[in-house]
């Protein structure tokens, strides 16, 4: 196959490698732990987790073995659907969890609806998938919105969320 080649650029091959490199050079190392990740959030990238210049990392949890680790992200600008809504969906998905050396087992995703269309308010990523963990999980998110009082939530059959 030909390579493109400009007169006034040169290759593109050689360019699109020095943006990469470029590229690479400004972003974070690719965290081993969830802790990593926590450190990186927390420190040098703190900037970087943010929305409408609103922070959407709300930290880390986890005090022992049985509770394990959970990193929380909320929406800001959907938040208030904690307070407002009455129902809402949560599930865990596996495949798009992040895997830190196995060490995450689960994004969990809590879902608020509201005009009859379910929106994205926060996300869990959880290194255990206990009733410890899930209890940690919604005793944080009643510190976030103390006013958060839901009449129905649907889950899957994960037993240990049924808390």
């Amino acid at each position: 196959m030909p390579e493109f080649i400009n007169k006034n650029v040169g290759p593109f091959v050689s360019h699109r490698r020095t943006m990469q490199r470029h590229r690479k050079s400004n972003q974070p190392t690719s965290p081993q732990t969830m802790t990593d990740f926590h450190y990186q959030l927390t420190g040098d990238y703190v900037h970087l987790p943010v929305m409408d210049n609103l922070p959407i990392y709300m930290g880390k949890i986890g005090t022992d073995p049985e509770e394990g680790i959970t990193m929380l992200f909320v929406l800001p600008e959907i938040k208030n659907i904690l307070r407002t809504g009455s129902t809402f969906l949560m599930d865990g998905t596996f495949a798009a969890a992040p895997s830190f050396n196995r060490e995450c087992q689960q994004l969990y995703v809590i879902m608020g609806i509201t005009f009859n269309t379910g929106f994205p308010i926060a996300f869990a990523l959880m290194s255990r998938k206990t009733a410890r963990a899930y209890n940690a999980l919604f005793k944080w998110l009643l510190e976030i919105e103390p006013q958060w009082t839901p009449q129905t939530i649907i889950v899957d059959f994960e037993r240990a969320a049924m808390v």
